[in-house]
């Protein structure tokens, strides 16, 4: 919701001072408040591209806008210049996975970010980690793995699934 486009202005503030330079912020937003949220990042990132992640299955509906929303777009920021190999900038999901969460991302999907926009033994953080969809994928990939959330409920949830991964 447009409430909390503020929360983008202070995960970029963050982005700005934790990346080195040339690091990536991927961000994946809803539509309807993009050109807001693009500007409020791009104030503090250099804005780099939108990778479309088409959904595996099924549609999100946009009530106000009468919108059914089949791709989620992940904006892609830098801290000043991007040095890394190409992208791709469409992406599809194989399924939909919600067993824990109904906000809980595909992990290939988070497979696929972690890849490209990191090398083994990189860290990855997650402010908003939720199940720890891209903790998951972080460890199974040999990244470190830093995840916040404020539900303690989806902390335990995401920690379970992260034991035993190294």
């Amino acid at each position: 919701g447009e409430e909390y486009i503020p929360l983008y202005s202070e995960l970029a503030q963050e982005a700005e001072r934790l990346l080195r330079s040339g690091g990536s912020l991927l961000v994946m937003s809803g539509i309807m408040f993009l050109p807001q949220i693009l500007s409020t990042v791009a104030s503090h990132l250099s804005y780099q591209w939108i990778i479309a992640f088409l959904m595996g299955s099924g549609t999100s509906r946009v009530w106000p806008r009468k919108v059914c929303q089949m791709w989620k777009p992940i904006l892609w920021f830098v801290k000043g210049q991007y040095s890394g190999d190409w992208v791709t900038d469409v992406f599809r999901s194989t399924s939909p996975d919600k067993q824990l969460s109904e906000w809980q991302q595909p992990e290939d999907v988070m497979r696929w970010l972690v890849e490209r926009f990191s090398a083994p033994g990189a860290t990855i953080l997650d402010p908003m980690m939720g199940t720890g969809t891209v903790g998951s994928a972080a460890c199974k990939l040999g990244r470190r793995f830093i995840g916040i959330d404020l539900d303690v409920d989806k902390l335990t949830l995401a920690k379970g699934r992260m034991v035993g991964i190294e």
